[in-house]
């Protein structure tokens, strides 16, 4: 496959020039101003007018929860384990879970996201992994571990014991882990510090490291989870979890809205990278990171979108721009920066920056190409990753490739029924209605 005459934004620094890519076998093995058709039959793409970048890399991901957009007000975990919120989401049937799996999916892929973390289920955890087969993305995500209960307010049906937790994760790692030619990773997932024993937070920290696995968890979302970590550690959440043993390179924080300078600085003395999700921090009223004051200090950073909104990963960087903007006033916080964050930022944190994150030879062929010149809405003449990061949204996005495999063409997600899946999730949103009627 030859992609022509496209504009073309490597990424991490790299400015942008007119070009071509050819791929093979799933791989980038061409860049160049122009790429000679070798005569045997290549598929040949007219990317004229278009941005080809590298896949966006989401790290952090509820897709359990994507039936229930518009059904609740968005909350933190706290509200979530007090709530039906959890139980009601881990209580879905098999029909149900496929469905809510695909349509976050379809909407990753829309959206021009080739890579997603996700926070991981107590149940049905296969499923996930076997829809993201099916669908073509690259994909890591686990069991979500939860083993006792600090807050008082969780379901017990959420919580297995520390053994039961480590022998679903080995198990599952064992079926998918670096399946599908590499493309699905296991990811280690205790839910929260105030979930997890520290005799859980010990073991998984091992098996991350002899497995290695991606260690992903929620931290430091509100004050009130913070309150508590401090009762019952005596000790800030970060400071807690550091001795733990669960930071470092592998591990990615998310939220971490709440942070001082000791958190801040463990976080860069371990290597231990952040999850930025603006959207939902704002929708339940916690806070931000200070995202740009962070990357500044050494501090990798990835972004995710929490269940909070439907997963435009393109609203999540024009969104931060704007709300940092709004912080730090002309200073802000560049597109380029935050491109940056959405692309090579991603996959560092996830551990996979020498196979993608940026269009280089000899990378994973996971590539977006956008749609600018031909659209009214954002043909400009301006900076072409400004235009890309703060006015371009999913309808921009043309065509999206995994390991060189065409999941959208021509505006059209191919891996995944969008009509079929929209007919699933309303009779899934009526009998969820029904339900919900008959116990009120």
């Amino acid at each position: 496959m030859i992609i022509r005459k496209g504009w073309i934004i490597p990424g991490d620094g790299a400015g942008s020039f007119e070009g071509d890519i050819r791929v093979s076998d799933g791989r980038i093995v061409e860049i160049a101003a122009h790429v000679a058709h070798r005569g045997e039959g290549e598929d040949e793409i007219d990317a004229r007018g278009c941005v080809v970048i590298p896949g966006f890399v989401q790290a952090h991901s509820e897709l359990s929860r994507s039936l229930f957009r518009g059904m609740s007000k968005p909350v933190d975990a706290l509200t979530a384990a007090a709530s039906s919120r959890w139980p009601q989401v881990e209580g879905l049937g098999e029909d149900e879970r496929e469905t809510s799996y695909r349509i976050g999916f379809h909407e990753l892929i829309d959206n021009g996201v080739t890579c997603v973390l996700d926070a991981g289920v107590s149940h049905g955890v296969d499923l996930l992994f076997r829809e993201a087969a099916a669908c073509g993305i690259r994909f890591f995500g686990g069991l979500s571990m939860l083993d006792l209960d600090r807050t008082g307010r969780l379901d017990p049906a959420l919580i297995k014991s520390r053994d039961e937790c480590e022998a679903l994760s080995k198990e599952l790692a064992e079926s998918f882990h670096e399946s599908e030619s590499g493309r699905l990773r296991y990811a280690a997932a205790p839910r929260f510090t105030l979930g997890c024993s520290d005799e859980l937070l010990r073991s998984v920290s091992d098996l991350v490291c002899v497995n290695d696995w991606v260690l992903h968890l929620v931290a430091s979302e509100t004050e009130s989870e913070e309150a508590l970590v401090r009762e019952h550690t005596k000790r800030s959440n970060v400071d807690y979890l550091s001795d733990m043993g669960v930071l470092g390179s592998q591990t990615i924080l998310v939220h971490a809205s709440r942070l001082g300078d000791e958190e801040r600085n463990l976080l860069y003395g371990t290597g231990t990278h952040l999850g930025h999700c603006p959207s939902h921090s704002l929708a339940i009223g916690t806070g931000v990171a200070a995202a740009p004051e962070l990357l500044d200090y050494g501090i990798n950073l990835a972004f995710g979108v929490g269940a909070a909104s439907r997963s435009s990963f393109l609203d999540e960087l024009r969104l931060t721009g704007t709300l940092h903007n709004a912080r730090l006033g002309n200073r802000g916080w560049p597109a380029e920066q935050r491109f940056d964050v959405a692309t090579v930022g991603g996959a560092k944190a996830l551990g996979i920056d020498d196979e993608v994150g940026t269009l280089e030879v000899g990378k994973k062929a996971d590539i977006v190409i956008a749609t600018l010149a031909a659209d009214i809405r954002v043909a400009n003449g301006g900076s072409l990753i400004s235009t890309l990061v703060d006015a371009c949204g999913p309808e921009q996005i043309r065509d999206v490739f995994v390991d060189g495999r065409a999941l959208k063409r021509d505006y059209e997600v191919q891996t995944i029924d969008a009509a079929e899946t929209l007919s699933r999730a309303q009779e899934s949103w009526e009998r969820l209605m029904k339900e919900r009627s008959e116990t009120a």
